[in-house]
């Protein structure tokens, strides 16, 4: 081949449907194998599956170390630009079927920030209120505990001189015990 690069003559793809019709007919030992197009998700035989398209390229001397390859339907509406391997060769590339995102237009923008905001205002985060909070730390053999106050509120530590450890007094206190 005398070109830089080159395209095949693609193979049709085939998409495959994904379905079951529930619990396990027969043996595995008579299951075949897979085409290359179909990539499982899990480790069982007749796990999901995602679809892909084989395509063929040859590169020659290209004289660059970027090669792109755009994919688009054919009214250019949608389409899927990928880096391919630059090197010298006969080299496949497994399209997953999948375009590039196509950016909002202002409405679709609008519809969906109104849809977060009725679902916000139908569910609201849970945010915690004004008050006092406890932090506990705890590994091995030693346990931490600090209070937090947001300022909202006058708080007392809620346990006396005798109410912790020394080892707990120690720690609130940086290391200076009483």
């Amino acid at each position: 081949m005398q070109s830089k690069a080159w395209l095949f003559e693609q193979r049709q793809a085939t998409l495959w449907n994904n379905t079951s019709r529930g619990g396990q007919r027969g043996h595995f030992w008579f299951a075949g194998e897979n085409p290359p197009t179909i990539r499982n998700r899990g480790e069982l035989p007749r796990a999901a599956f995602d679809n892909s398209a084989m395509i063929h390229y040859y590169v020659g001397d290209t004289g660059s170390d970027s090669l792109k390859l755009e994919i688009s339907d054919p009214a250019g509406k949608y389409s899927r630009t990928v880096r391919l391997d630059p090197q010298k060769g006969i080299h496949r590339y497994l399209w997953d079927l999948q375009f590039d995102a196509v950016p909002y237009t202002s409405d679709q923008k609008q519809a969906i920030e109104a849809m977060f905001a009725d679902l916000l205002a139908r569910y609201p985060m849970n945010a915690v209120a004004a008050g006092v909070y406890e932090l506990s730390l705890r590994t091995g053999g030693f346990e931490g505990t600090y209070f937090l106050n947001d300022g909202s509120q006058e708080w007392k530590r809620p346990f006396g001189p005798g109410g912790m450890s020394r080892g707990r007094r120690q720690w609130l206190d940086g290391g200076r015990s009483r």
